[in-house]
């Protein structure tokens, strides 16, 4: 939200500081409930980074198995020390089946995301 010195006067008559505010405060709360979520095999997967040294590399994938496939592949070429853990937001399960199959082939740790509204 604008601080409220930069509304012009047009847009008080018009309520738009109300309004973004009650759109921030929704959007906060969206954002409280999402994050207030916790991802099955998450806290083991804490624990294993933990334990491990050297470059982390987050990988988010998004229902494409074939660009992570390619992605896993020029990550481990091209920065050969990095240790890459995978992230799936995907919305169809096939995807994120295929997705962790892909991850354990590969043996790249793999954690899917709660569904996100």
């Amino acid at each position: 939200m604008r601080e409220l010195g930069k509304y012009a006067w047009n847009d008080w008559l018009k309520l738009a500081p109300c309004q973004d505010a009650l759109k921030q405060w929704r959007n906060d709360a969206w954002q409280a409930l999402y994050l207030s979520k916790r991802a099955e095999g998450q806290e083991v997967l804490i624990d294993h980074l933990r334990q491990h040294g050297g470059h982390l590399g987050l990988v988010v994938a998004f229902e494409q198995p074939w660009a992570l496939n390619w992605q896993l592949e020029l990550a481990r070429e091209n920065i050969p020390d990095s240790y890459l853990v995978v992230f799936d937001n995907s919305r169809r399960p096939e995807m994120r089946r295929q997705i962790a199959a892909l991850c354990q082939a590969r043996q790249v740790p793999y954690l899917a995301l709660p569904a996100n509204p």
